[in-house]
């Protein structure tokens, strides 16, 4: 069943300058688990499994507890028939298999397969998993492709696909173990490329980094993003949200080529508990004609985000919502297209923090891709995950999927913004 969301004009006092159309937001379907308390929505990915040329997706549910306490659940659906298509859990509780997942094809057969961390795995070592030939009916059961090395590490806290070699295939993997400790340094992070030989699941390392200070929390946000230095290879983001030029939680967001391991930018929040780096997204933006893609970087303990050139790093833009508005930044997605062929837009979400004030906001605000004028604002309780996903049916224009905590039970809100 489909519904409206809520058309909300330009605010004052807010960045941006007025959009030249009106949209409205429309929810064309509600996807929940039937369970409660099992943190359905706690993450999103999409890909292609079931080869009909639409976009898939997955949902984590990281307290799921049909497998044993806190043990995890992923949900996997067809993007175009919006039907469930397998549940995926583990084996052992307490888990939190699912609390994030991604698309990579690591088995090499042209079919998606889903990645799943699981960082509370061994009382906190944390573990990577593999769940391919998704397009069969019988769910395949998870194969775990990497296990952290001491208590705390956290591994799988964060996962990306990534390049699997030179040029342009996502069939590795980008892992982030942020509370592993390097000499000196407890909690400095860490973030690991693996690649894959064949059907073989047996992933061989093939670059690593860790943080470079005490806290530095390095890999608790990790992705892939567009070829940055044309080099014919897709780049990686990685988030260290901890760390920052000597102010103690400003945070790091650091671009990384994902041919050689090379540090290709890096940028740092203003200051300290900033934790700028927390979340990123590559997001597309068009103007006269002509597409380019930036690197828009959140700052959710600063209440701010920044829009900075993807090739000269120069930043181009800083967002925020009202003063002190708690969480914005949280969360940001790629950008989606809005039906015109040029005319794309991505989403900012504020979750807030503690009881909620009257004069706070919390759900998402989109953003021109062309000038960066607010198009929408969209309330939502609890932002969970938040993800930009290829148009669902034969309509021109993509979709957001909005993961939302509710009093009335957890929530997968597909949602398609269009001009009005």
């Amino acid at each position: 069943m489909r519904s409206r969301l809520l058309l909300v004009a330009l605010l004052p006092g807010l960045a941006g300058a007025a959009a030249p159309e009106e949209f409205e937001a429309t929810t064309l379907h509600d996807v929940r688990s039937g369970e409660t308390d099992d943190g359905f929505g706690w993450s999103l990915a999409t890909g292609e499994i079931d080869g009909d040329g639409f976009a898939d997706f997955a949902v984590g549910a990281p307290g799921d507890g049909k497998a044993g306490q806190d043990a995890g659940a992923v949900y996997v659906y067809s993007g175009r028939k919006l039907e469930l298509l397998h549940v995926l859990r583990p084996a052992e509780a307490g888990e939190r298999f699912g609390e994030v997942i991604a698309f990579s094809d690591v088995d090499r057969d042209g079919q998606g397969d889903v990645i799943v961390g699981a960082p509370a795995h061994a009382g906190g070592k944390g573990a990577l998993y593999a769940c391919i030939k998704l397009s069969k009916d019988k769910p395949p059961k998870p194969q775990r492709l990497l296990e952290g090395e001491r208590v705390g590490d956290r591994l799988g806290a964060s996962v990306s696909a990534a390049p699997a070699r030179p040029g342009l295939d996502l069939e590795g993997v980008l892992v982030g173990a942020p509370g592993s400790d390097a000499p000196g340094r407890d909690d400095a992070g860490r973030a690991t490329v693996l690649r894959f030989k064949g059907d073989r699941l047996k992933p061989e390392v093939v670059f690593e980094w860790t943080g470079a200070t005490l806290g530095a929390a390095l890999g608790s946000f990790v992705d892939w993003t567009g070829d940055q230095d044309e080099d014919g290879t897709w780049d990686l983001l990685v988030g260290e949200p901890g760390a920052g030029a000597g102010k103690k939680g400003a945070g790091i967001l650091r671009v990384l080529d994902g041919a050689d391991g090379s540090q290709l930018q890096s940028f740092t929040g203003a200051a300290d508990g900033d934790r700028f780096g927390a979340w990123a997204s590559h997001v597309r933006l068009h103007g006269e004609g002509v597409q380019y893609h930036e690197v828009v970087v959140g700052a959710p303990g600063g209440a701010y985000v920044k829009v900075f050139g993807a090739r000269d790093g120069e930043e181009r833009r800083r967002l925020q919502g009202r003063p002190g508005e708690p969480g914005y930044g949280t969360f940001i997605s790629r950008s989606a297209r809005l039906g015109g062929e040029y005319l794309y837009a991505f989403a900012v979400a504020s979750v807030g923090a503690g009881p909620r004030a009257p004069q706070d906001f919390r759900g998402l605000r989109l953003y021109s891709g062309e000038n960066f004028a607010m198009l929408l604002q969209l309330p939502f309780e609890n932002v969970r995950a938040l993800l930009a996903i290829d148009g669902l049916d034969a309509e021109i224009g993509d979709e957001f999927l909005v993961a939302e905590s509710r009093a009335d039970g957890d929530v997968v809100h597909v949602v398609r913004v269009r001009p009005k």
